[in-house]
């Protein structure tokens, strides 16, 4: 699934010349990373029934979460000013629908590989961070 995770913002920076150019300092990179993460176990509750996990991850990771989204939404507004919600917005769903694209393709890989990914960052004991750096 994090190979889907880079291809995702790899998809996304061509997109968006301010990714592309470089211009995201590492807490930027973390919180697109993180909110690609978030949003391919998204579509897997969805679509792989994995709901409970997904709630379970939302609720031990909120504050993170939270804090992330908000860095997330700054980056786009500071870049792309009075059109920079706007591209938070689409940023949000380009990664969720790359991650159903996937899904689509190979609905028992990308489950298995949601599965995995639940059970690591569920089972991981330091920062929704940390892990997502590793």
């Amino acid at each position: 699934m994090w190979k889907t995770a880079s291809a995702t913002i790899a998809l996304l920076a061509m997109a968006n010349p301010a990714l592309a150019a470089g211009c995201a300092s590492r807490t930027d990179a973390g919180a697109l990373k993180t909110a690609v993460m978030q949003q391919e176990l998204m579509v897997a509750a969805l679509q792989c029934h994995e709901a409970s996990a997904y709630n379970r991850f939302v609720m031990t990771y909120r504050s993170e979460l939270q804090s992330s989204d908000a860095t997330l939404k700054a980056f786009f507004v500071r870049r792309g000013g009075e059109h920079g919600e706007a591209g938070y917005d689409t940023f949000k769903t380009k990664a969720a629908n790359l991650s159903a694209l996937e899904q689509a393709r190979d609905a028992k890989s990308f489950c298995a590989d949601a599965h995995a990914l639940f059970t690591g960052v569920l089972a991981h004991r330091g920062s929704l961070m940390s892990f997502v750096d590793a």
